[in-house]
């Protein structure tokens, strides 16, 4: 298995660190909105902001001890959690373009291009390549 540069190591690092704190900010945020607008529980503009910055900062702890070892096993990480992660980007680059697929577009280059270093971190040869790149 090859070892990541510092410059991609640099860059993983950023893209986990922002990732985790906004993408629980965004699902904390959603959900008490969603309670409240359903009734399910009676939520204030104030609770609501409160669940976000919650969210934010559980986020920002996660990262502050998991950090180093998700940039250090990122090419590893298990497909199902990066299908999860790329699911929860995608609502979110949906509701941030407005519906235009621009987000998307950008997601999904960002993907391919995280499966060819993966496959590349792994060693991989032609067919296996091949596979993966039909897989996405």
């Amino acid at each position: 298995m090859e070892s990541m540069s510092k410059i991609e190591s640099i860059t993983v690092g950023l893209v986990a660190g922002v990732l985790c704190p906004l993408l629980l900010f965004v699902l904390f945020w959603w959900s008490s909105a969603v309670l409240a607008t359903a009734r399910i529980l009676r939520v204030s503009d104030g609770g609501i902001a409160t669940a976000a910055l919650t969210g934010l900062a559980l986020g920002l702890v996660l990262d502050g001890v998991c950090l180093k070892r998700w940039t250090a096993r990122f090419y590893s990480a298990n497909m199902k959690l990066g299908v999860a992660v790329y699911l929860c980007c995608s609502v979110v680059a949906e509701a941030f373009f407005m519906g235009l697929p621009l987000g998307n577009l950008l997601l999904g280059t960002l993907a391919g291009v995280y499966v060819g270093r993966r496959e590349y971190h792994a060693g991989a040869q032609g067919s296996s390549i091949a596979q993966a790149a039909r897989r996405v």
